[in-house]
């Protein structure tokens, strides 16, 4: 089967790569682009200048320097071939032939006819470019953090186990990453099942091999410690690319510093972008680097779940009734971001297949690049910077909803340009001190320019230099902020700026200008001693924005009776002191707020607050007699409590009784508390009144005996006659 290729994107492949070899072949069949050509320059020539003034239009390159030019209107296409050869600075120029390709037969999987989703982004055109047939083991390795892949699924026989991790610990450990979910093995099948092996579905792409990483319990959980060391893992374990079907909105350094280290081996990562109808950043999504993915439906929609705007969607993919891989050699069907992520790795395996010198940037360039712009809103600005300002961008899906035949026949449609960045994001000074930012550029399409630097949104008085000044692209320059004794304190936006030639980014930083200050702070918050005992407390002073100075330390709110004293009793910041406090052996039990203040030459003082919990030493006895009585209703009965301390008690015991009592009973204590100290016997008595309309009976009443967290209790059994 030979139909003629039918989009424009495909024929740019198949000439913009192959154009001397494909010529003879396309003059056979005799047509030519009628809005084309194509030219090949010589070095140094001024390619932009000589289109301009023929008045065309440059709209692409390929890598073997042959520019694709659309012609204006009115000209035929052969008349501006011959224009173009008769300039010194052209080394040859041809028609744009139309040619045909041999397109693959649809793979005998028995449930591809219900992968809507493959026939949407255009699966089969793209493999017919490549691998360019069936059963080829050409792709490069997924790793699939997920819940697990189940190894033993007849369409899923390239699961490298020996590679897999169990890392639902928190640290991973190898392991054949056996799925006891099912989302994992789902997540598999979507990004690698086999195809036209007369077996279930197809998997995007398919000739790669899958690495497990279980980092989601059998309920589908993990934490960002296995999620975390899974992302590490894979990329030290040879994949290329990994596939992070999770979210949650917790921002953590440590998962986006797992993403910046996979991509830092050349590993693309692509995440999901979440399922909460939210534009609120969620993660690993959200991590600089990843590629996060929002899901549409059948009719390219915006599924009704799916997450959308920046940070989160840099693309998007099918993600609404995903048939796929499930346990037991089984098949589902699911929705979600979960399922619309693993077509994207899916894409960026082939493209890494394809050509293994891409870089997780060119996958991202490319995906951005070749998407459709499905949906009816706008797309406009690049937002992820992913192809210079090249490329549009929209909230609900991102670059758009990603085109396996479009990514896999791209070319480069925009001009060489280039990124600027930042870092810290925030940096924080006294007056009179200095601030240093890494700035770093990036090459996008080529670029190979000098960029120079340069910086706005200095606070009065303050200076700033690069160095270098300027860098080739790809290239870093530390910029240095110095501020004035008199520089005033407050926030301030600094606007970095790179220029080369006509190309000009920024990049946005914080400088915050502070008084020079210090901090209290006291560790642990709480401690709980025993009466007589001692409590030992770390308490560490810091410096802010430069302060240099020394710290006198003093404490309030201590049980009476205590000794407290710090070692050193001043420190100089930053630095730390020990807080060693002694309760007496007759410190009153309970809880108490520690103030710690530590105060400057300066009269400045800053507090922290500690919790000490003295509890009361040894234990007491408690008793009542008579045990038993009797009272007459208009009368009452006195029964003694008698306590006495055991193993140095020292403490006020609170007396209580039953509440509520019986109907018409009263109880009436000599002593609400008494003081127990030592192993005296000590007595306070209890009036039982009944009146008389108290009811004829026989109950029991409870007698408690309270210091602190210890309590002790009597009964008594009263009887009303």
């Amino acid at each position: 089967m030979c139909p003629r290729v039918a989009t424009k994107t495909s024929l740019r492949l198949l000439f913009a790569l192959v154009a001397l070899a494909i010529a003879p072949l396309a003059a056979a069949h005799g047509r030519e682009d009628a809005n084309t050509i194509l030219v090949h320059f010589l070095p140094g020539a001024d390619v932009q200048g000589e289109i301009a003034a023929l008045g065309d239009h440059q709209i692409g390159h390929s890598k073997t320097d042959v520019v694709l030019v659309r012609v204006h209107g009115g000209v035929l296409p052969d008349t501006e071939v011959a224009a173009y050869d008769a300039l010194v600075d052209v080394d040859w120029a041809e028609p744009n032939f139309v040619a045909q390709s041999s397109m693959l037969a649809a793979p005998n999987d028995p449930q591809y006819g219900s992968q809507w989703a493959l026939a949407k982004i255009q699966a089969l055109g793209g493999w017919s470019l490549f691998p360019g047939s069936y059963g080829v083991a050409s792709g490069v390795p997924i790793a699939v953090v997920d819940t697990g892949v189940d190894s033993t699924h007849p369409d899923l026989p390239n699961v490298l186990t020996a590679s897999g991790a169990n890392c639902v610990s928190g640290t991973c450990a190898a392991s054949s990453g056996l799925d006891d979910n099912g989302h994992g093995t789902h997540v598999a099948g979507i990004a690698a099942a086999a195809a036209n092996n007369t077996l279930g579905i197809a998997g995007v792409a398919y000739g790669s091999p899958m690495i497990p990483v279980k980092a989601l319990d059998s309920a589908g959980n993990g934490t960002y410690a296995a999620i975390s060391n899974g992302i590490i893992w894979a990329a030290d374990h040879g994949a290329k690319v990994v596939n992070l079907s999770m979210n949650a909105a917790a921002y953590s350094k440590t998962m986006c510093d797992a993403v910046a280290y996979a991509a830092g081996k050349g590993v693309t990562v692509v995440a999901a972008a979440g399922n909460d109808s939210t534009s609120t950043a969620e993660y690993p999504a959200a991590c600089p680097g990843a590629i996060g993915v929002a899901a549409t439906d059948s009719s390219d929609l915006p599924a009704s779940f799916s997450d959308y705007g920046s940070p989160d969607v840099f693309v998007s993919a099918p993600g609404v009734s995903i048939v796929s891989t499930w346990l037991g050699s089984g098949y589902s069907t699911l929705s979600g971001t979960s399922m619309a992520s693993p077509y994207v790795a899916g894409v960026a395996a082939l493209l890494l297949g394809q050509d293994g010198t891409r870089t997780p940037a060119d996958v991202k360039r490319i995906l951005a690049s070749t998407s459709d712009k499905v949906g009816s809103g706008s797309y406009s600005g690049d937002s992820f910077n992913a192809c210079a300002g090249g490329c549009s961008w929209n909230a609900n899906y991102g670059y758009g909803r990603i085109d396996v035949n479009n990514a896999l026949a791209g070319i480069v449609t925009t001009a060489p340009d280039f990124t600027l960045g930042a870092s810290p994001a925030t940096a924080t000074v006294g007056m009179g001190q200095s601030a240093v930012y890494s700035v770093s550029t990036q090459s996008v399409a080529g670029f190979a320019g000098t960029v120079a630097f340069s910086v706005s949104g200095l606070p009065s008085g303050a200076t700033a230099t690069f160095s270098p000044v300027s860098v080739a692209a790809g290239g870093s320059s530390q910029l240095t902020v110095k501020t004035a004794s008199n520089s005033p304190v407050g926030s301030y936006s600094l606007t970095i700026t790179g220029t080369s030639g006509s190309n000009s980014h920024t990049a946005s930083a914080t400088l915050v200008v502070a008084k020079p200050d210090f901090t209290v702070t006291a560790s642990p918050s709480s401690v709980s001693i025993s009466q007589g005992q001692t409590a030992s407390l770390s308490v560490s002073v810091g410096a802010v924005a430069g302060f240099t100075g020394s710290i006198a330390l003093t404490t309030t709110g201590s049980p009476s009776g205590s000794t407290v004293a710090f070692s050193p009793t001043s420190v100089a910041a930053p630095g730390s002191s020990t807080l060693t406090i002694k309760t007496s052996a007759t410190a009153a039990p309970g809880t108490y707020t520690v103030t710690i203040t530590g105060t400057s030459s300066a009269r400045v003082a800053h507090s922290s607050t500690v919790t000490l919990v003295v509890n009361p030493v040894g234990d007491f006895s408690f008793a009542a007699s008579p045990s038993s009585l009797s009272v007459k209703r208009g009368s009452f009965g006195t029964p003694v409590a008698s306590l006495a301390g055991r193993n140095g008690f020292y403490c006020t015991v609170a007396l209580s009784n039953t509440a509520p009592l019986p109907a018409g009973v009263t109880a009436t204590w000599s002593k609400t508390s008494i003081l127990v100290s030592g192993t005296s016997t000590l007595t306070d008595s209890v009036k039982l009144a009944a009146s008389s309309s108290a009811v004829p009976g026989t109950y029991t009443v409870m007698l408690y005996a309270t210091c602190a967290s210890l309590q002790h209790s009597v009964a008594l059994t009263l009887t009303i006659t």
